[in-house]
């Protein structure tokens, strides 16, 4: 990479925007000799200097010219009082004091910039789920434990946003400015469809669900991807660098976002786990005899009470149950 590829990395660093493997190249850099370690402090002392700055502020190129012009010419005049040689006019030294001047107004443009469009932040904790409506329309459900960036106005090229977490998308379809969703390893670009990226930072994979539409995922600083159409889901294993391509995604994936939980001829105990995994609702270990009765049923996690679950369940094999505490319950009876 050249000089100006990690500059822009140390701005995505300042801005909070920056991936795990990004930073890592950064590092790396910064570390490789004193001369990079002196400009990453520069870049870091611009943005903490420009901090202040109003959102709408325009550098007057103009004027800082004119102003520097007449620094110059000053320079050159001679003394009042004192006759000293006239110096000769230098243009390399005039080039150089542009070229600064130049450079110090493009990094504050470049910094007002940002400001005028900043980053927004959405966090979630355990449990919490938040719904967030971008600029572009575009509809977003946040999942726990996750973290979403996002800008409040998109530039033109194309919509970027970053996720630790798990999200599901609503993407607002533009096939002139794709959207972008950059995890710690992938990258998942759409133009228009609905999707969940699974990309949290201690699991060892990242995983994309596709409801509608068409997606490219593909590992960050790598030429390999896989397109993803409707009722497809695709995964990225990190340790082995392998990309794999699903073409029946697990019903209750996405229960967390549907809400609903469905089974069909599946057996009790793994239905019971999967209650208690998304429901205030614990079990206990079923008798042998019980534990592959076959179920079919909806479940409304998210809306339902607790007993017309285990009512249901009680009903379909006319089983007895036993309260064990508020929110643990026993199943016994005769079988299937």
């Amino acid at each position: 990479m050249n000089q100006n590829t990690y500059i822009e990395l140390m701005r995505k660093k300042l801005r909070g925007k920056i991936t795990g493997q990004e930073e890592s190249q950064l590092n790396g850099w910064l570390s490789a000799s004193s001369e990079n370690e002196s400009t990453g402090k520069s870049i870091s002392k611009v943005w903490q200097h420009v901090d202040g700055y109003k959102e709408d502020y325009q550098p007057d190129m103009k004027a800082g010219l004119s102003k520097v012009m007449d620094f110059i010419d000053a320079e050159e005049a001679p003394p009042k009082v004192v006759q000293m040689p006239q110096r000769r006019f230098n243009p390399m030294a005039m080039a150089a004091v542009l070229a600064v001047l130049i450079g110090v107004a493009g990094v504050v443009y470049w910094y007002g910039q940002q400001y005028a469009n900043p980053t927004l932040m959405a966090q979630t904790g355990v449990g919490e789920q938040q719904e967030l409506l971008l600029a572009d329309g575009t509809k977003v459900w946040l999942n726990e434990n996750s973290t979403f960036r996002y800008a409040t106005k998109f530039d033109e090229s194309q919509r970027n946003v970053v996720l630790k977490g798990e999200a599901f998308f609503d993407v607002a379809h533009n096939p002139e400015q794709p959207f972008v969703i950059e995890t710690n390893e992938a990258a998942v670009r759409v133009l228009g469809t609905s999707f969940n990226v699974r990309a949290y930072p201690n699991e060892a994979q990242n995983e994309v669900i596709v409801k509608t539409g068409k997606v490219r995922f593909q590992p960050l600083g790598s030429d390999k991807f896989i397109d993803l159409s409707a009722n497809e889901s695709g995964k990225y294993l990190f340790d082995k660098g392998e990309l794999s391509k699903n073409k029946t995604p697990k019903t209750n994936d996405l229960v967390w976002y549907t809400g609903r939980l469905q089974f069909t001829d599946e057996p009790l105990h793994e239905v019971l786990s999967r209650l208690s995994a998304n429901m205030d609702i614990k079990f206990e270990p079923l008798p042998a005899h019980l534990r592959d009765c076959p179920l079919n049923a909806i479940f409304d996690v998210k809306n339902q009470l607790d007993s017309e679950v285990v009512e249901a369940i009680k009903e379909a094999f006319q089983l007895e149950v036993k309260l064990i505490d508020s929110k643990k319950f026993q199943f016994s009876g005769s079988g299937c």
